[in-house]
């Protein structure tokens, strides 16, 4: 938790005993007068937060995670598990689950983006079973995580994962002075555990623990236990690819496989450490250079096969895939295999090698053994079949730039390797290449990561196992049954997420769409859906069900103007509306519990509703697409003609969806088409709000001078400008409405607070300026839900202010400083304040620069005796700054105890706070 923030409590309270008599005010609130009464300090300071022990007002659960895979080759894996890399953390889920939330847990260490995660196992005294894992990150570090025996129930958490599982670093290995960029793993059942990294550094790495390994103080990792055996330098090169393996015939002796920049692909064999030398350490010595690819090796896998041969596959940026057979020499090269023609041996004899390895000096041959031609483009990824039971299935899963996944197979008939199944795209479209695939446990499952983050799943057969059913063999022959006769491999829905930082997030009314801008230049919406014949809540899981903006410029903030409504601002001087199509209508009748209301989808100015929208090639904005458009042709000659999707990015097709959207669907389907714009900002806007009402939009843009420093006023019923509030000198960071639209408050780089109020023509006027409100920059503000005018301040100095109306020394009616927080741990950088009937209490949740979370409790906004509610678990914070936090709006109007929050990390979440 976070370090205590009291100070040592007097005799003299300051939030009960004053030296002169309370002040109050009665006040027009737009709800009828009301005597409010505001207790202060008689210097105007406010008092610290009273101290009380942390998490005894509520548990909090997890309900939805959204977040992109990184965007790096490896960055991916899955064995029992999936994990991959989201940012600088690991998350860890079931893809083929669909009962629960597919997220597990996170894991949250490194401080830096993770580049790349492999699972390893690790001796149970039973046998080897996958409860490790390895992830490198651009911080230079590695870090080896380990499943530990006994479960441990965190204090404050709820939900699935939690009570049954804990991961904690066992090791973080460091000594990288550069982004490691490739780590594997092994460890045997009596040998070594060895953890392999490659770096940005040009090295090389081998760390091992266990036998045959002398223990290492900790210089190097933080951990002891493993110690660094070498460190292999590449000179002006890299190693972009590593794997690792144990020879045939020798289970004890590991193997190295290391692609680089270099076209060659090393091959590297332990040898134990030599008895004659004092302090010797085990190493890699490389016994072989595989030559052959054109270009860049960024991709390794081996597989022992049921004959006994180790095989090794290499992917490369020049397309191919070329599989190398490692076996026991038995004579002259080519014997001990399958039969090879003269024409072929003499093609493939330079590529073979042979080398002696393990104690006994066992002689090995290296052979070429095939060559897989049939991507398009740069080849990032090889994995081959998960073992079924003691039998290896010869299947090879390859991921390509060329946006597609190929199995491959040999042919039953001849033995050559052909392509036996194609998934993905042809042709050009939004998603721009595949960076890794990867088979479930069972085989039954493909699922691949691509260039924007997205995950995409296919699936053969049955995609899950019986409950309780379904061995090895049925799966077994499924694949075969795919890969072999050809069938069809259907796509599933699979996780979504941004995948640069994420800017702002907005619940639409209802409470049943939260809307999310980030960096990666999409707005998402992401709804709860209930599973098909499920109608508990605990049978619903969230899912992304439109894409509603694709734009060409960063993302920074969005506002929910009205049901089917919402205003954007990015890195330009425009601010853009849009509405939902009929697509997006029918979408939420279908998928979600939320009903629109038919007086609602009536288009823009009274007009028909367009069916979709489409993005033009050289243009940003989305373009409406009309009923009459999809069946339009326009002729212009006997041999020419043209339709009306020539042009476009993302031709819309009309398509009715009875499950979640897929990442195609989502990507060509669910634009809303813009229908204005905003001209008036000399920079690029920095955010936005709207009235409660919804007849008044508010934006802001960077400013250095007074002149661009003013908010801008919009009509939302003509979308005209009405007014520009001036006021401050820098730019306004965020601007709040009160509940009931009469006032308008503003934080500023300026470090000062501005007050307006609604004047009778709709238009605000400046009332009050505080200028030094803070120290620092003013981050966020939010308005009390009730209780009067009474707001809040939460900024880079680390401390959170609230602002109560009162009267001055003559009378005027003023905001002035009522109490505040204390000096925090972290600056301040996301703010909501919201009231809760469960815990009948107001509640003030709090974002932190570092990524941490924080809930505060006060029974009653006059007394202002704030007192920490809950202190979220370090795991199931964010891991860089908070940007947004947004409390839900219930369906009675009333507010949830679930409250979304977004991140520079690239993730959003939405939280449940179970208040005892």
């Amino acid at each position: 938790g976070l370090p205590p923030r009291t100070r040592p409590q007097s005799s003299r309270d300051p939030h009960t005993q004053h030296t002169r008599p309370k002040r109050c005010l009665r006040l027009k609130c737009g709800l009828g007068d009301r005597l409010v009464r505001y207790p202060m300090a008689a210097s105007g300071e406010a008092g610290p937060m009273l101290a009380a022990p942390q998490n005894q007002g509520a548990e909090v659960e997890l309900l939805a995670h959204f977040a992109g895979c990184n965007r790096t080759p490896g960055s991916a894996d899955w064995a029992s598990t999936l994990a991959y890399a989201a940012g600088s953390s690991v998350v860890l889920c079931d893809p083929e689950n669909p009962a629960e939330s597919p997220v597990e847990h996170l894991l949250v260490g490194h401080t830096d983006r993770v580049n790349c995660v492999k699972w390893f196992s690790l001796p149970d005294g039973r046998g080897l079973v996958d409860t490790a894992l390895v992830s490198g990150s651009t911080d230079n570090n590695v870090r080896v995580w380990r499943l530990q025996d006994s479960a441990r129930r965190v204090s404050g958490v709820k939900g699935r994962g939690v009570a049954r599982a804990e991961w904690t670093p066992e090791a973080v290995l460091k000594g990288h002075t550069g982004a490691v960029t490739c780590v594997d793993a092994l460890c045997g059942n009596k040998g070594p555990t060895v953890v392999c990294s490659g770096s940005a550094d040009g090295t090389l790495k081998v760390w091992a623990t266990g036998a045959g390994v002398p223990p290492q103080p900790a210089g190097g990792v933080e951990v002891p236990g493993y110690t660094l055996l070498q460190t292999e330098s590449f000179n002006s090169g890299f190693a972009l690819a590593v794997a690792l393996s144990t020879l045939p015939k020798d289970p004890e002796t590991a193997v190295l496989a290391v692609g680089g920049d270099d076209c060659v692909v090393r091959i590297y064999t332990l040898r134990e450490a030599d008895p004659a030398v004092a302090d010797a350490l085990p190493g890699f010595v490389r016994v072989a250079t595989l030559a052959g690819h054109q270009d860049w090796v960024r991709t390794l896998a081996f597989a022992t096969f049921d004959s006994g041969e180790l095989m090794l596959a290499s992917g490369a940026q020049d397309m191919y895939i070329r599989l190398w057979q490692i076996e026991v020499s038995k004579g002259a090269k080519g014997d001990g295999g399958a039969p090879v023609s003269v024409f072929r041996r003499k093609a493939l004899d330079e590529f073979d090698s042979d080398f002696a390895a393990g104690p006994s000096a066992t002689k090995y041959s290296v052979r070429l053994d095939s060559l897989l031609m049939g991507h398009d483009n740069w080849v990032y990824s090889v994995r081959w079949h998960p073992r079924i039971g003691e039998s290896q299935p010869p299947v090879l899963l390859s991921a390509s730039m060329d946006r597609t996944l190929m199995l491959w197979t040999p042919d039953v008939s001849s033995g050559v390797w052909i392509d036996a199944a194609r998934m993905g795209e042809a042709g050009g479209t939004y998603t721009n290449g595949l960076f890794g695939g990867l088979f479930s446990p069972t085989g039954r499952t493909t699922l691949a990561h691509g260039f924007h983050g997205a995950f995409y799943m296919w699936a053969c057969g049955t995609p899950t196992p019986p409950e309780g059913g379904g061995d090895a063999s049925e799966a077994a022959a499924d694949v075969a049954s795919a890969v072999q006769v050809g069938k069809r491999w259907t796509p599933q829905v699979a996780m979504t997420g941004h995948f640069q930082e994420l800017r702002d997030l907005a619940w639409d009314a209802t409470g049943n769409a939260l809307f999310t801008a980030s960096d990666d230049q999409t707005v998402r919406i992401y709804s709860p859906c209930p599973r098909h014949g499920a109608s508990q809540a605990s049978s619903v899981r969230w899912h992304e069900i439109a894409r509603p903006q694709i734009h060409g410029y960063d993302l920074r903030c969005l506002a929910i103007v009205g049901p089917l409504t919402f205003a954007t601002g990015a890195d330009e001087k425009i601010v853009r509306v849009f509405e939902a199509p009929l697509a997006y209508v029918d979408a939420v009748k279908t998928l979600t519990p939320c009903r629109i209301d038919k007086e609602a989808v009536g288009g823009a100015s009274g007009g028909p509703r367009p069916v979709g929208a489409s993005i033009p090639a050289l243009g940003l904005s989305n373009k409406a697409v009309f009923p009459e458009d999809l069946s339009k042709q326009l002729v212009s000659g006997a041999n020419d003609s043209t339709t009306f999707n020539e042009g476009v990015v993302l031709p819309f097709e009309q398509v009715e969806l009875k499950a979640p959207p897929l990442e195609t669907h989502l990507v060509q389907n669910t634009l809303w088409p813009e229908t204005r714009k905003l001209y008036g900002h000399g920079f690029e806007v920095v955010s936005l709000s709207v009235s409660h009402s919804g007849d008044v939009l508010l934006s802001t843009c960077k400013a250095t001078t007074p002149e661009h420093a003013v908010i801008r006023v919009w009509s939302t019923q003509n979308w005209q400008q009405v007014d520009a509030l001036e006021g401050h000198k820098l730019t306004v960071t965020r601007t709040a409405f009160s509940p009931s639209d009469e006032w308008v408050v503003s934080g500023s780089r300026d470090r000062q607070i501005c007050v307006f109020l609604r004047q009778d023509r709709g238009t605000y006027l400046l009332h009050q300026t505080v200028p030094k409100a803070h120290d620092r920059i003013i981050w966020d503000l939010a308005w009390a839900p009730s209780d009067g005018p009474v707001f809040v301040t939460g900024s880079r100095d680390k401390m959170v202010k609230f602002w109560s109306l009162t009267s001055d020394d003559t009378g005027r009616a003023q905001f002035a400083l009522t109490t505040k927080l204390g000096k925090l741990a972290e600056s301040v950088t996301a703010l909501d304040w919201a009231f809760s009937k469960r815990a009948n209490a107001n509640l003030l949740a709090v974002g932190f620069d570092n990524g941490r979370l924080e809930v505060f409790s006060s029974q009653s906004v006059p007394d202002m005796r704030w007192l920490p509610f809950h202190t979220f678990p370090a795991h199931l914070c964010h891991t860089s700054t908070v940007c947004r936090l947004r409390w839900r709006p219930a369906s009675d109007g009333e507010v949830a105890d679930d409250i979304a929050s977004s991140s520079a990390d690239g993730s959003a979440r939405v939280f449940r706070l179970h208040c005892k």
